[in-house]
């Protein structure tokens, strides 16, 4: 079981690696981390941090795209990422239902943004 120590070190962690050498994924936060569980690590963070999903296709050990989630932490210079999303949002959200989450993730950003 994971104590609150290791989870503020794993936070830690994630939150180093993504302002510091960018995006993670759940397969790099294992390999290079050991964190088997980064999104709730994510979730941890979100409470204070501006970071968003991006759903990205890559081939599975049989070959196959399938997609996973490679997050990244919003910094100023990239607040244009969360008025992109607004715009898209505004305009057309039955056809983007992939930003479904994005979208609840950056309206929880709010002011913060």
């Amino acid at each position: 079981m994971t104590t609150i120590n290791q989870r503020q070190t794993q936070t830690s962690q994630i939150l180093n690696h993504l302002k510091n050498i960018g995006p993670i994924t759940a397969g790099e936060a294992l390999s290079l981390y050991g964190i088997a569980r980064l999104a709730s690590r994510i979730d941890e963070l979100k409470k204070i941090h501006p970071i968003v999903p991006e759903m990205v296709k890559v081939p599975n050990r049989d070959g196959k795209d399938v997609r996973i989630a490679k997050y990244s932490l919003v910094l100023p210079k990239d607040y244009s990422k969360v008025a992109e999303y607004r715009k898209i949002q505004a305009g057309y959200p039955e056809s983007h239902s992939e930003y479904g989450k994005i979208g609840e993730q950056i309206n929880a950003m709010g002011a913060k943004c």
